[in-house]
């Protein structure tokens, strides 16, 4: 943690006479682990001197006192009490997803929320692999990333919990929907890049991306999830593919077990397939495993598909490029996707749905509602400057009319003020006329 002394452990086995200390929150609580009969076996020996205040007994104490400095508990690590199960959603080899609500550490509402529970209780191997997920899934915050509450790893069994996405996955939301305009398919290619954008950022490798490592919002907002395998940094060599989806991969991953951002625009481009394709089969359909890797391997544009939307499959090409300097990055398809969607106006009920494509995680509605991405928000921002224009070419309209007004106003005052001074003047003169010896005028 960057300090001597600090320690995670929340259950700590001490040897006789050492001191545990306690930290819930910001508050810290001492313990000995057993009670002595003599004060000086609790309390070692300290050099013989005065000491002037309470600071320099603890120094001089800490000298001969090895303490266990105390970590405050993250409020990503959640307490089993708060998590209430409900619907049983799906299972798998290492765990079981449920519908749930959670009462979140500052709130006062329980929130629905999906929780995938270890089986049993977790070995090492599966508590290492529910730690991992949970330190990728917490520093990733975004609208296109399926959200993360924490993880209750204080007791059996294991718990994530993450947000709840009532959709489905992708994959079976494409395949079993019939008549998806081009204007949707771009949508959801436009949103997972959105979403792996922010990873790149992150410098998070997903090492997974598939349709069905997708889910869908009830609007139809994609949000990727699925972070079992993946990793942060720049890249990542790996001798052992046993868990790797063979289809999905790159070149590069077959021959050397190389993971990075490259490798994940790869398998980007792969996905861009079965949204064109409507996910009827998996890629490179029906070559077996060891037929798709060798075509993989040796093949310029293995995935090359002639479908519709065109703009769609020219960018599979891009992304899967044999040479990984040659393909383009997140950046570049995000912002290519976007002129794309341009193209493909949406109809009445597309449009009610992108409106409703709002954040759903505690700390996004804390902060209010986000753009969707950064087109939306660069869309909103180019608004506001053009409504900040408009606003000002009012107030310079409205300044010219009041200055007007004012001008023509003035001159009504002058107009009523003159004749009043004439008659005064006038008064005046009569006066002195009759004040002036005769003769004088």
């Amino acid at each position: 943690m960057g300090r001597d002394g600090v320690s995670k452990h929340r259950h700590v086995k001490s040897q006789t006479g050492q001191f545990r200390t306690a930290r819930p929150g910001w508050k810290a609580y001492h313990r000995s682990i057993t009670i002595h009969f003599q004060l000086f076996e609790k309390f070692p020996k300290i050099p013989a001197r005065s000491y002037s205040h309470i600071h320099e007994l603890l120094d001089a104490w800490s000298l001969v006192v090895n303490f266990i400095v105390p970590v405050p508990r993250s409020k990503m690590v959640l307490y089993h009490e708060s998590i209430t199960l409900s619907v049983k959603l799906g299972s798998g080899a290492f765990g079981e997803v449920f519908k749930a609500k959670i009462l979140p550490p500052e709130g006062t509402e329980q929130v629905e929320c999906a929780v995938k529970r270890a089986i049993g209780d977790a070995k090492r191997a599966t508590i290492q692999e529910f730690c991992h997920e949970a330190r990728i899934m917490g520093v990733l915050r975004h609208p296109n990333v399926v959200g993360f509450y924490g993880i209750a790893s204080l007791s059996q069994p294991l718990m994530l919990v993450m947000e709840l996405v009532s959709g489905g996955d992708l994959k079976k939301y494409v395949k079993t929907t019939a008549n998806l305009s081009h204007r949707q398919i771009v949508t959801f290619a436009l949103d997972i890049a959105r979403g792996m954008k922010h990873l790149s950022s992150k410098k998070v490798i997903h090492r997974d991306l598939a349709a069905r490592n997708c889910l869908i919002t009830k609007a139809l907002q994609v949000k990727i999830s699925d972070f079992g395998l993946s990793v942060q940094g720049n890249e990542i060599i790996v001798k052992n593919l046993k868990k790797a989806p063979i289809r999905w991969l790159s070149p590069e991953t077959l021959s050397k077990g190389m993971f990075n951002e490259r490798t994940d625009v790869w398998s980007y481009g792969v996905l861009l397939t079965e949204l064109l394709t409507k996910c009827a089969n998996d890629p490179l359909y029906p070559r077996d495993l060891k037929d798709a890797q060798a075509w993989i391997k040796e093949s310029e544009h293995p995935h090359h598909v002639e479908a519709e939307p065109k703009e769609l499959a020219e960018l599979v090409d891009a992304c899967c490029q044999k040479l990984p300097a040659n393909r383009i990055n997140f950046n570049t398809i995000k912002r290519r996707l976007g002129d794309i969607i341009k193209n493909y106006p949406p109809t009445e009920k597309e449009s009610k749905n992108e409106k409703l494509r709002t954040p759903t995680t505690p700390e996004d509605k804390k902060r209010g509602t986000l753009e969707i991405g950064e087109e939306r928000k660069s869309g909103s921002t180019e608004a506001l400057q053009q409504k900040g224009s408009t606003a000002a070419l009012t107030r310079k309209k409205s300044k010219t009319v009041k200055e007007k007004a004012k001008k023509k106003s003035g001159t009504k005052r002058d107009t009523t003020v003159s004749p009043t001074t004439k008659e005064k003047a006038s008064k005046r003169r009569t006066d002195l006329k009759g004040k002036l010896p005769p003769g004088m005028t």
